[in-house]
């Protein structure tokens, strides 16, 4: 679930740091350039739609965290990344993944969110990055990239396979971090997974976009925010 505090027994606190910058991805498909198509996704009236892509690391990974390259001037609803196992040929079962509120006063970049639980991704096995996002969002995909095989899925329904694409996506090896904001401390295994505090906005002066998500909290968890010079 999402929060738009921080649980500071819970999570691992965000801290300022100028001179740091983010953490390289891990493992990504299609990241050198903001290249997309420029279309968006429809609304659907049965609720968010869920679009999937396939993907095999050539090493052993353990990821914490993901980000798309998109947005959204419409909706400000969540948005998810989930991590899901193979099905031989569509998803099969969730092993991982969080959720972040998408600005819409954002532009086109970079975000994503912690995962609520670490994933391993075993060398050659094919995994899924499952998106989930509300209608009006800017597909992350790449004309003439990278492709490889996409599915579909409408709410309530089961996963169909659609055209394969070239999608726009980063898996951490670490909690999101970024210019100005790294994660301090480590977060505490939970019922409900490893909460995790995080940010997709950078914190300066006048923007008013600013605010910290969090992901894996157990339902009803307390919530405090602490702010420092």
């Amino acid at each position: 679930m999402r929060t738009s505090s921080v649980s500071l027994p819970l999570v691992a606190v965000l801290a300022s740091s100028v001179a740091r910058a983010q953490t390289p991805p891990c493992f990504a498909l299609n990241d050198q350039s903001t290249a997309v198509s420029g279309a968006i996704t429809g609304y659907a009236f049965s609720g968010p739609v869920s679009v999937a892509w396939e993907f095999t690391t050539s090493a052993d990974l353990v990821v914490q965290a993901a980000q798309i390259f998109t947005q959204n001037t419409f909706l400000a609803h969540d948005m998810t990344l989930e991590i899901w196992s193979d099905g031989g040929g569509v998803p099969l079962a969730r092993l991982g993944g969080g959720a972040w509120k998408i600005s819409t006063a954002a532009g086109r970049e970079w975000q994503g969110t912690n995962f609520d639980a670490p994933v391993p991704l075993p060398q050659g096995l094919p995994h899924w990055l499952v998106w989930t996002e509300p209608g009006s969002s800017l597909i992350p995909v790449q004309p003439g990239g990278f492709a490889v095989p996409a599915a579909q899925r409408m709410t309530g329904g089961g996963w169909t396979p659609r055209t394969a694409e070239a999608p726009k996506f980063r898996l951490f090896c670490n909690l999101l971090d970024a210019v100005g904001v790294q994660p301090q401390g480590m977060p505490c295994a939970g019922a409900a997974g490893l909460g995790t505090a995080l940010t997709n906005q950078a914190p300066m002066v006048g923007n008013s976009e600013f605010l910290i998500d969090g992901t894996g909290f157990p339902p009803g968890a307390p919530a405090a925010l602490v702010v420092g010079f």
